[in-house]
């Protein structure tokens, strides 16, 4: 059998510097569980206790903080914290993942498979939904961490540290028949920035085509420069504070 190693768990810590987010918090709460692992291969550990019975589009909410290793002998070693996934755990005491899950970029929700798909950003919060669909009428009664480095170019032993915010299990969102193209346009888009990691310098605007002047949401009316974002700008509760509104011409302030 292979040998799956300890994850240590750290709750109630979270990212200190983290260059588009509010230092000290968790992507939504006040805190998230901080997690190391030292491992060639595989570690595992239980990060939540839950009691659902599954319905059909049910989906698992979590963020993800991957620091990125700069001492790393290669850029995709320094990545190793991106080669961490999930598993939930069933009633009857079995396990399920990436056989079977994905997330919301269609990549299966097990580490080797995260890892591989580059789709989780280094030194950056990243919300993560999986469809638990396939799992309608079974009880979910935990949700496991696991971090797999055994694909990582270089060989061997290592740590692995991050961080990690289980945000629930949420029924599927309703969606209308008469939606409208528009109502599918994410406006928030490229929000979560700062002057440490820049989408864009993005503000949630909305405007017919050709549109020249913005109303603007202001979360730090102390500047005329970075006036918008969405999470670098929290109050103490860890969320967004409207100061005030602008008129802007151009898209990015």
């Amino acid at each position: 059998m292979t040998h799956v190693a300890p994850i240590t768990l750290l709750p109630d810590s979270a990212p200190e510097q983290p260059p588009s987010s509010k230092p000290g918090v968790g992507l939504y709460g006040r805190s998230a569980t901080g997690f190391r692992a030292a491992t060639d291969g595989r570690a595992r550990a239980l990060i939540a206790e839950l009691d659902h019975r599954v319905r059909p589009g049910d989906r698992l909410r979590y963020a993800l903080y991957c620091p990125y290793d700069p001492t790393a002998p290669t850029v995709e070693d320094g990545c190793a914290a991106t080669a961490t996934g999930i598993e939930l755990i069933l009633d009857d005491g079995s396990t399920v993942g990436g056989e079977l899950l994905r997330d919301d970029h269609g990549v299966p929700v097990d580490p080797a498979a995260q890892f591989a798909a580059r789709t989780s950003a280094p030194d950056q919060w990243n919300h993560k939904v999986v469809d638990l669909t396939p799992l309608t009428g079974r009880t979910v009664t935990g949700l496991a961490l696991l971090v797999d480095v055994s694909a990582l170019p270089t060989p061997g032993e290592r740590t692995v540290h991050g961080w990690v915010e289980p945000l629930g299990i949420v029924p599927a969102d309703p969606a209308p028949a008469d939606r409208r193209p528009t109502d599918h346009v994410r406006t928030t888009r490229g929000t979560h920035s700062g002057r440490g990691f820049s989408r864009g310098n993005n503000a949630p605007l909305t405007a017919v085509p050709h549109g020249f002047h913005f109303v603007t949401p202001i979360t730090d009316a102390r500047t005329f420069r970075w006036i918008y974002s969405w999470h670098q700008h929290n109050n103490a509760a860890n969320r967004p504070e409207l100061q005030g509104l602008a008129l802007s011409h151009i898209p990015s302030p």
